[in-house]
């Protein structure tokens, strides 16, 4: 039987054995009391003890911390003269943040977790590069205890200034020369820089000391970007994922099939060694040319110890379990149909749009022109789970201790909020719903794996903090829910 498509009876049994939630009172007091009783998971192979923007490195949108049983209040909410601020990043009992588009306020600001209070704030930062009245492009990263790795870019000209911070005192304690510049990223100690060379049309993958002082390995067998107008144009890069001393990223490669996709590459991030490339994606498309295109890899992420991936067939959305040492194809779900018979009578476009990690579940969210859902799949054996209908437009954020989150924008009375829910992941059990004001306080549209536009460098303008409460920002200030 071939892992890629299944027989019909296989989605008709998956129809039937699939559940629909229960949200009654009683199966929220047991959803309830199943995530009190979890032991706090370790989610992923991600040696940084502080909150990256996507949780961990498995940019699976899972952060190590408890799961929200009870809607949440605004514990606090600072407002100060900023206009458009940072992505916020936190660590060490402070949410870093700020802008330089104020007179009172500018400059790097860390409050306080607990009172939103201000520690220390560095104005000074604001003063060079010609920064001053603007917001800029922050980029936050890991860079050890006691210290954080701040990119902030500049207006005159001139590239971005690469800071490391002193936490306690927001003093500079280092501004970098690296060896390399471009799109950068800290991967367990390391960072990537990707740059290209129209000259030799490859794009590498350069992985820099922590100092940026540096090029610990560099990897050359990528191609240039393709041509923007081509239909089938993708990035040659996805984004990363990393977990236990492996790096994961699709890429397109110098010596593929034509015509040519992303394909799932796993390095050794010590030394760069390439372990595995994913070569076995299903056919997606056939074009007018009889052209044959491959599926895209796309972004990976690692959930329970397994590389997740969205494939498409030409008829079908599916999610695949790879493992991470070898790339072996440990399961690939049931299908997901890219297509749907709409009341009217003609099949309509239906996608998987956005898919996360929960513990031991993936959670994923289809939408279509008249029916969506959310969907949840057992990350032993790829096995659907549950399915539960949801709301156009919602976005599937994140998850912390076993419970996943969504964002939608209210209706009616409740205009101009947003809808916010929590859910077990294992049941797909609701466990409470909120409407929070919406008016400079972004929740939506930040979090999907596909569609990252309108994502700040550094990704969405909230975190769940490791105490479970979810720290933001807003145009203005910034708050804290618990």
């Amino acid at each position: 039987m071939s892992d890629l498509l299944r027989p019909a009876t296989c989605l008709l049994f998956a129809v039937f054995v699939n559940t629909i939630p229960d949200d009654s009172e009683a199966a929220d007091e047991a959803a309830i009391a199943r995530l009190r009783a979890t032991p706090p998971s370790r989610v992923c192979g991600d040696p940084a003890p502080n909150s990256r923007s996507f949780g961990t490195s498995c940019a699976s949108r899972e952060f190590r911390a408890p799961a929200l049983l009870e809607a949440p209040k605004i514990r606090w909410e600072v407002e100060f003269s900023w206009w458009g601020t940072w992505s916020p990043w936190i660590g060490e009992g402070l949410m870093l943040t700020g802008s330089c588009n104020n007179e009172t306020d500018k400059g790097l600001s860390a409050l306080d977790l607990q009172t939103g209070k201000l520690r220390w704030r560095n104005a000074a930062i604001c003063n060079v590069g010609a920064r001053a009245g603007t917001m800029g492009n922050a980029n936050f990263q890991e860079a050890g205890p006691g210290k954080v790795f701040f990119a902030l870019s500049r207006t005159d000209g001139k590239p971005a200034d690469l800071h490391i911070i002193d936490l306690k005192t927001g003093r500079i304690l280092e501004i970098l020369a690296p060896v390399k510049r471009g799109p950068t990223n800290e991967v367990g100690g390391v960072f990537t820089v990707i740059t290209a060379s129209k000259e030799a049309q490859r794009t590498y993958i350069n992985v820099l000391s922590p100092r940026h002082d540096r090029i610990v390995w560099r990897y050359e067998d990528l191609r240039i970007a393709c041509d923007p107008l081509d239909p089938w144009c993708r990035p040659i890069l996805s984004r990363s994922a990393a977990s236990d001393g492996m790096l994961f990223v699709g890429a397109v490669g110098v010596n593929q099939l034509e015509p040519p996709t992303r394909e799932l590459h796993a390095f050794d991030l010590a030394t760069g060694a390439l372990r595995w490339k994913h070569t076995a994606q299903p056919i997606e498309e056939v074009d007018g040319q009889g052209r044959k295109h491959r599926s895209d890899d796309g972004s990976p992420m690692v959930v329970d110890g397994k590389v997740i991936i969205r494939l498409k067939d030409e008829h079908n959305y599916l999610l695949r379990a790879l493992d991470p040492a070898s790339g072996r194809i440990l399961w690939t779900t049931d299908a997901v149909p890219r297509r749907v018979m709409e009341k009217r009578g003609l099949l309509g476009r239906r996608e998987l749009a956005s898919w996360i990690g929960a513990g031991q579940v993936i959670v994923g969210y289809a939408w279509s022109g008249e029916t969506n859902e959310l969907m949840g799949w057992s990350t032993s054996d790829g096995r659907l789970l549950w399915t539960r209908e949801a709301p156009h437009g919602l976005d599937l954020a994140a998850s912390s201790g076993g419970a996943f989150y969504t964002a939608v924008e209210g209706k009616g009375a409740e205009a101009k909020h947003d809808i916010i829910e929590g859910y077990e992941a294992a049941t797909g059990t609701k466990l409470w719903r909120i409407a929070l004001p919406s008016h400079n306080r972004p929740f939506k549209g930040e979090w999907s794996i596909t569609n990252l536009g309108g994502a700040g460098v550094q990704g969405p303008s909230w975190r769940i903090g490791p105490d479970g409460a979810i720290y933001g920002v807003t145009l203005k200030g910034a708050y804290k829910l618990q």
